[in-house]
């Protein structure tokens, strides 16, 4: 897309609809929506009490997370494609 032009060469609204190269120019995927602990648990039909302590180390394995709350007060997110992996690696041993 130019300065000048007002629409994307391949004719969408523009580059938030386009999956063309101009509007993704690294070549990276977007981040993925973040899961609660209540989404995860759901997901690998597990508890959520399940995935709250392996998130905080409690219990083992370590489950990949972000904690956006505090130390007393945790609020884990987890990645959909980061917790895909940890998947499959733990498939692997």
């Amino acid at each position: 897309m130019t300065p000048t032009s007002k629409k994307p060469a391949c004719g969408t609204k523009g580059p938030v609809n386009c999956r063309a190269d101009h509007a993704n120019p690294t070549g990276r995927q977007p981040p993925s929506r973040l899961l609660n602990s209540g989404e995860l648990a759901s997901e690998l039909n597990v508890s959520e009490s399940w995935v709250r302590d392996h998130a905080h180390g409690r219990r083992r394995p370590l489950l990949p997370s972000i904690n956006l709350g505090t130390k007393r007060k945790p609020a884990y997110r987890f990645d959909r494609r980061v917790i895909q992996e940890w998947l499959r690696e733990l498939g692997k041993g």
